[in-house]
């Protein structure tokens, strides 16, 4: 018996079968994709990420070097209006724990070696700072635009973060914190 009305809803079966079975793996590595997005997170709390960064005035930075001291990362541009309004209060955080252990690390973000250097300059931004050329720390802290601040403890975790211009006070506090836990 070889209906070929049957062997036809077979293959339209099958081929419905088939089409589910991939859709159905393919919204499966989504949400895998989603799930590890998200269990790797960087966010307060979690391990920072290591990096490399090549500094304009002070050599090649790497945070490896760093570890046992509490470490401040801003990511900026000389493009945003934000980090302009926010640099002359970095510079002053850092002349003032600079002889507590304390590291500071500027990354700018989607700019220029003329325009950051331009702007480190007129700010008199003297911590090491560099270019992210090829957006890889970007990437590795999961920036999405600038300003972004982060302070990363002794150990690596990040206790504090901030989107948009530093708050003065709270980023002081969160820094002494970080100083006194690790004393």
């Amino acid at each position: 018996m070889n209906d070929p009305a049957v062997s036809n809803r077979w293959q339209r079966w099958r081929g419905s079968l088939l089409g589910l079975s991939l859709f159905a793996l393919l919204l499966g590595a989504i949400a895998l994709q989603l799930w590890w997005d998200q269990s790797q997170a960087v966010s307060v709390g979690s391990k920072a990420p290591h990096f490399r960064l090549e500094t304009f005035h002070h050599g090649s930075i790497d945070t490896e070097t760093l570890r046992g001291k509490v470490i401040l990362v801003n990511f900026w541009g000389s493009w945003c209006t934000a980090c302009h309004l926010e640099a002359e209060d970095l510079q002053r955080l850092w002349q003032r724990y600079r002889d507590e252990d304390v590291s500071f690390i500027g990354v700018a973000y989607l700019d220029t070696l003329h325009d950051a250097s331009a702007y480190l300059k007129k700010y008199g931004i003297d911590y090491p700072t560099g270019l992210d050329t090829i957006q890889q720390i970007t990437r590795q802290f999961q920036i999405n635009g600038a300003p972004e601040t982060f302070l990363i403890d002794r150990s690596g975790i990040i206790r504090y973060f901030q989107a948009g211009p530093i708050d003065t006070r709270a980023l002081t506090r969160a820094i002494e914190r970080a100083i006194a836990e690790s004393a």
